[in-house]
Parts: C-alpha cells; structure tokens; sequence
C-alpha cells in the first residue's frame, strides 16, 4: 500500500509541476501576442490574401490593359496606407533563379 502512495505524491508533484510550466509558457505566449500584435498582423494578411485572389480571379489583366495615372487612391487596410504608384507588369514563367 505504501508503494501506490509513493507512486500517487510522485505522480501528483509531475503534474504540479506541468502545470506551473504550463501556465508560466500561457503567460509568456500571451505577453508575446500583444506585444507584436499579432491580432494586426493577420487581419494585414489576410487583407494581403483578398488581393492576391483579386489578382489570381484576372482583375489584374484588366487593370494592365488599361492606361492608367500613375498615383491613384490609397488603399486603406486597417490604419496602414498603401499608395499604388507604379502600374504592375505580371510575367509568369518557370524558370528558377
């Protein structure tokens, strides 16, 4: 009967133990995601990601075809401005540099 209490208090001072690790690593990843706001950073991905499908679905061949001014609206994503200044030439080819 002693060995199975051995064995319970060991095995309740490793679980404990994870658990203050646990909560010190939720602290720590938590502190980590405010502070590089992160929360910013995937909504800029995503507003990246509708661009790129904007781009994929031909908007793009549309708007290349098209001469256009070189400096139109900014582009407002979430307090970040993004002035398209130049036209933009798609090539696409399989060579690997």
């Amino acid at each position: 009967m002693e060995e199975y209490l051995r064995y319970y208090n060991l095995y309740h001072r490793i679980f404990v133990i994870c658990l203050i690790v646990a909560c010190i690593f939720l602290i720590i990843s938590m502190t980590l995601f405010f502070r590089f706001k992160v929360r910013t950073i995937i909504k800029d991905l995503q507003a990246i990601t509708k661009m790129k499908v904007g781009v994929r679905r031909g908007m793009a061949s549309a708007a290349l075809s098209e001469p256009r001014a070189e400096v139109t609206q900014p582009l407002v994503v979430d307090h970040h401005h993004f002035m398209i200044e130049k036209q933009i030439i798609l090539i696409h080819a399989e060579d690997m540099i």
